[in-house]
């Protein structure tokens, strides 16, 4: 069956639920609730893909983690993060038609208006149409 991005988002969501990483909130990055500056959280996004009877495209999933006071960076949780998302991305496996692999080197991220820190994961997703 053909995907849309909400789907694939969906999708991406299932597999972070379903992990050791999926202990935070996970949400749609267009349907996060008003937060607080202290709250951490996960997004998922489709970020482009290409349409034929194998869809490709990128993925990124962000880890929000809450800068220490003054807007320092929490360096030993962003180190822990980081290494729980690269163990995560690495575990990936082919599952009823869909394969994930990293596209980007795990990052992290600033976001001064926010004063939040994010982890991004850029994930290249293939998806068949038909089950092979």
């Amino acid at each position: 069956m053909k995907q849309t991005a909400r789907s694939i988002e969906t999708e991406l969501r299932r597999l972070i639920k379903a992990s050791s990483i999926g202990e935070w909130k996970v949400y749609f990055a267009d349907a996060i609730p008003e937060l607080d500056r202290d709250s951490t959280y996960i997004t998922v996004r489709h970020t482009a893909g290409i349409e034929g009877d194998v869809q490709e495209g990128i993925a990124t999933v962000n880890y929000f983690i809450p800068a220490l006071s003054g807007g320092v960076a929490d360096v030993m949780r962003i180190a822990e993060v980081e290494r729980k998302a690269a163990e995560w991305a690495y575990s990936l496996k082919p599952y009823k038609g869909w394969y994930w692999q990293l596209a980007d080197t795990i990052s992290t991220h600033y976001d001064p208006d926010a004063t939040i820190y994010f982890v991004s994961i850029r994930l290249k997703y293939k998806h068949y149409t038909e089950e092979y």
